[in-house]
């Protein structure tokens, strides 16, 4: 930590509790924050973290399950959020967009944009874009920015956790 960053760290706290460092991008979060005030990323609550990390594995394995009776194709599930057993069929040569409102996949997350994001056909590939939301999108825990989708890749809208398949 720089001194700049330390006597920062150190004005703040004598004004407003730190609760935590954001563990993507090392800033001080304040008491309460959802989400980090400098990268944007959801901050998980203490008791929620290693709960969470395991209901995800437990919900992508009920995905898992459901995928054996779809035809072949690319999907996109929502195994954690409101919106929790939802899922994206994609076709081919298509755009679609995730949002709160107005979108192709309209999900219920507060956290959400209107156009939150935007998962487009690219030949044989597909692609996720980040729609200058307020929250911001992430893919396998990177900022999405044309990153290609690959089967099993993890994708985190607001408080929303969705998987990424391709059956062939």
């Amino acid at each position: 930590m720089t001194f700049a960053t330390y006597t920062y760290v150190r004005y703040i706290s004598t004004t407003m509790m730190i609760d935590r460092i954001c563990p993507h991008c090392g800033q001080p979060i304040l008491e309460g924050s959802l989400f980090c005030l400098d990268c944007g990323r959801r901050i998980l609550r203490k008791a929620e973290t290693a709960s969470g990390q395991r209901l995800a594995k437990l919900r992508t394995a009920e995905v898992i399950d459901e995928l054996e009776a779809l035809p072949s194709g690319s999907y996109v599930f929502v195994v954690e959020g409101v919106d929790r057993g939802s899922r994206l069929d994609l076709k081919a040569n298509g755009t679609f967009t995730i949002g709160r409102d107005g979108a192709d996949f309209q999900l219920q997350d507060p956290f959400l944009s209107r156009l939150h994001a935007e998962i487009k056909a690219d030949g044989n590939r597909w692609l996720i874009n980040d729609l200058h939301s307020t929250n911001g999108s992430f893919l396998n825990d990177i900022p999405a920015k044309g990153q290609e989708l690959l089967d099993g890749d993890q994708i985190e809208i607001g408080y929303t956790t969705l998987i990424f398949h391709v059956k062939l």
